[in-house]
């Protein structure tokens, strides 16, 4: 994401205006060692929000469904209409 600012803080861009040491100061003494445990704190909440992901996706899917069939009960969709893509 371009105005995230994760490129700059790993040192991928450059931003003129954002504090980067200040920001790592955060994550450890040094700024490679901060580096290091800011880019483990964002893999870990990847991570988190995947695992949730996998486990919300079904429910999302089922919720689909069922809204599907009151519409095609509804005739506000034919019956024909897909739902390979959910």
């Amino acid at each position: 994401y371009k105005y995230g600012g994760h490129a700059v803080l790993m040192r991928k861009s450059a931003c003129e205006w954002m504090d980067t040491k200040y920001f790592l100061s955060y994550f450890g003494k040094t700024v490679s060692k901060a580096r290091g445990q800011y880019n483990s704190y964002v893999k870990e909440g990847a991570d988190t929000c995947l695992r949730a992901f996998a486990v919300v996706r079904p429910m999302v899917r089922q919720m689909l469904l069922w809204i599907r069939e009151a519409a095609v009960a509804e005739g506000v969709i034919a019956p024909a209409a897909t739902v390979a893509a959910l």
